[in-house]
């Protein structure tokens, strides 16, 4: 019973041995001792990836823009910031979770109360990545006293970005035109006209 730990709260304990008379010996050094939540926030929804394609002096850039759903913010274990990871496939996704700092690509992104939705820009990827499919994923954070517990990904979400530029260059080349000889094997004289029948 009694009131809760609140998070990094820290007490000092002390033991004295007591005889049967409940008499108390010597008391022992103090221990200091820290309250840390181990409770890790809601995994982030909704997690959704688009081309964003800028435009500068007449050339085109891509990227892509990441966005997900902001959690709901519970009093026992509220979320403080958002993690951003990209992926090469499934496979290395799950391989590496485990790993809170491997392909981490953005954040801590701060938690904002007065939004619905939370994203980042990730421009680092150029024309050599073109036609490859990345998977982005997101993890929560709650920014505990003691050490930051986070949530597990979020269901992944995927992007590509594609070469929509054409060939460069200015294409030349030679027309030739053969002309033949027209001749006229048959005629209707039905449809002569008085001329053409030499009258």
């Amino acid at each position: 019973g009694g009131r809760p730990f609140e998070d990094g709260a820290q007490y000092y304990y002390f033991i004295t041995a007591g005889d049967i008379l409940r008499r108390n010996g010597t008391v022992s050094h103090g221990c200091l001792a820290t309250a840390c939540d181990r409770m890790a926030p809601s995994v982030p929804r909704d997690v959704d990836v688009v081309v964003d394609t800028t435009f500068s002096g007449g050339v085109s850039t891509q990227r892509f823009a990441i966005t997900w759903k902001q959690n709901e913010n519970p009093t026992n274990d509220p979320t403080a910031n958002y993690y951003v990871y990209r992926w090469t496939s499934i496979d290395e996704m799950n391989a590496h979770a485990g790993d809170p700092t491997y392909n981490l690509i953005a954040g801590p992104i701060a938690h904002v109360e007065t939004q619905e939705t939370a994203g980042v820009i990730d421009a680092s990827l150029g024309p050599t990545n073109f036609g490859r499919t990345f998977w982005y994923t997101v993890r929560a954070g709650d920014g505990a006293a003691c050490d930051e517990n986070l949530s597990g990904n979020s269901a992944p979400a995927f992007g590509v970005l594609r070469d929509w530029r054409g060939p460069r260059g200015t294409p030349s080349a030679t027309l030739f035109l053969r002309c033949e000889e027209i001749e006229v094997l048959a005629l209707n004289p039905s449809v002569l006209t008085p001329r053409e029948k030499g009258w």
